[in-house]
């Protein structure tokens, strides 16, 4: 108990040490003057000179700087004291050079900053991963075109209903493709980016909307017929007021009326990142050679064995179907993350 209450208090009076100093430095000052001082004296009393007396009792002493040194170790903590003086002796030398400074702040700066973003990105792609339940089983399906050399290219509609009828490999899979259109009302007009989406696009990235519902398979069937969409919780907040009553409403896309179904949580912005209000395929000018992007859940976390080249009949269907959109294509699978 009286060790611990000793430690304490010699912690205190370190602690106060450093709020004290100069008053310390001045009391230790005159101190170390009243005993050379008064050695002085005696050897002066001795028959010496005022200057041998000086210089006699600086020799007995001892070396008055390496007893400073030790008295304040005994004031402060060590290596707080440390610190601090290389602190003090490297900010005079930076005030010395002022160009030097310059450049290694700017060093020091673009150092940090590139760390900064470099980790940030590796963080969002590698080590968070997508912000979705089961995230790493989705992946994005790319559709390479065989030719004199195999071309990426993105997926055709007529691709993502044979590769989601066909497949065993996943448990679900959607379409999905960056659009843009204008928002027009009350207010002034607002370009907006959208994401045009097949209907199983929420359920694949398990989101629910917070209020409403999100699109059904009959309102993705007919192209330009279903003119229904669903708010991001950003867009429902700044140009609605966030008022749940706007479901059921209609608003202008365009210059055409959409009926708005549902709201979805905030933080969602699909898988673009950028969305702020969602539409089905159908309503998008629709294009069956236009390209658009896939995403699927694969069965478990496994990599999945896929077959690549799809099958002669899967083709030649596709080719009685829709002519010849879809010649000699092939997938490949590629995580997101």
């Amino acid at each position: 108990m009286m060790r611990a209450l000793e430690r304490t208090i010699g912690v205190y009076r370190r602690v106060v040490a450093v709020v004290r100093r100069r008053r310390l430095e001045r009391d230790l000052n005159d101190e170390l003057a009243f005993h050379l001082a008064m050695r002085a004296a005696d050897h002066a009393r001795s028959g010496a000179t005022d200057e041998d007396a000086a210089r006699a009792a600086r020799r007995q002493f001892g070396n008055v700087t390496a007893i400073k040194e030790q008295t304040r170790d005994m004031w402060t903590f060590p290596s707080f004291e440390s610190i601090r003086q290389d602190v003090r002796y490297g900010s005079r030398m930076l005030r010395r050079s002022p160009g030097f400074t310059i450049v290694a702040v700017l060093a020091l700066a673009i150092g940090i900053g590139a760390n900064t973003a470099i980790f940030s990105l590796v963080d969002g792609l590698f080590i968070r991963g997508l912000p979705y339940p089961d995230a790493d089983r989705l992946v994005l399906l790319i559709g390479n075109v065989q030719r004199a050399a195999v071309e990426r290219r993105g997926n055709s509609y007529p691709d993502f209903l044979d590769w989601k009828t066909r497949s065993t490999s996943f448990v679900g899979m959607a379409a999905y493709t960056q659009d843009a259109a204008t928002l027009s009302g009350s207010t002034e007009p607002e370009r907006l980016t959208l994401e045009s989406v097949s209907p199983s696009y929420f359920s694949l990235l398990g989101v629910t909307p917070t209020y409403g519902r999100v699109f059904r398979d009959a309102e993705d069937a007919v192209a330009g017929r279903d003119a229904v969409c669903v708010l991001s919780d950003g867009l429902w907040k700044r140009r609605f007021g966030a008022d749940p009553a706007i479901v059921g409403q209609t608003i202008r896309l365009d210059g055409r009326a959409y009926t708005v179904v549902g709201i979805m949580p905030a933080g969602f912005t699909g898988l673009t990142d950028l969305a702020e209000l969602w539409r089905p395929f159908m309503m998008s000018g629709w294009d069956a050679t236009a390209p658009r992007k896939c995403c699927a859940s694969s069965t478990s976390r496994a990599t999945c064995r896929w077959n690549r080249a799809a099958p002669a009949s899967a083709r030649a269907s596709r080719a009685a179907r829709w002519c010849s959109t879809s010649t000699a294509r092939t997938c490949r699978r590629w995580r997101p993350r």
